[in-house]
């Protein structure tokens, strides 16, 4: 069985043949362009088949990986929603730590700092010169007096204290987790 670039290949040399021939088809090469002409006819149908067959098949992978994808999005909604009403009850109840004979749902804080909650306004960035370049700068920077937070630690308990207004410390969410 040949390949139709092969089958091309021959049908090319029998036309180069002819034509060499003025035109003319000699006896000797009717049986092979019959053939040739034959194994086209039986290639080109194949090679359509197989691209039909290809096409099919994306067509069919398509439709799977829509069908998976919707899959996927309702497996998701599920794993959210098992999370978010073990959290829920959770909390209603005041548990950290349900444990099951093998397995156990923990109630865990999500990490890092608890945020604090201010008001925009509240703090300015200031651009500092270094006291090496003030000798070439001295007419166009001045010395100012600015507050400064010493103690960042004693700032976040004030406002946890209630001492500084429009301000709050916001609790980290937590998260279940499925152990």
């Amino acid at each position: 069985m040949t390949s139709l670039a092969k089958t091309l290949y021959d049908l090319a040399n029998i036309m180069n043949c002819i034509e060499e021939n003025e035109g003319e088809i000699p006896k000797y090469l009717i049986p092979s362009l019959q053939k040739t002409e034959l194994d086209l006819t039986n290639k080109v149908d194949e090679y359509v088949g197989f691209h039909d067959a290809v096409t099919a098949q994306i067509e069919h992978t398509r439709g799977l990986i829509e069908k998976f994808k919707h899959t996927l999005t309702s497996l998701e909604a599920i794993e959210k929603r098992l999370k978010e009403n073990a959290k829920y009850l959770m909390r209603e109840h005041d548990l950290i730590e349900i444990k099951g004979q093998y397995r156990k749902i923990r109630l865990v804080n999500s990490g890092g700092p608890e945020a604090l909650k201010k008001p925009e306004d509240m703090f300015y960035e200031v651009k500092g010169v270094s006291d090496k370049y003030v000798q070439y700068l001295e007419d166009i920077v001045e010395k100012k007096t600015v507050y400064v937070l010493k103690n960042k630690a004693a700032f976040e308990q004030a406002i946890k204290d209630g001492m500084v207004p429009n301000c709050e410390v916001v609790p980290r969410s937590k998260f279940v987790r499925f152990v």
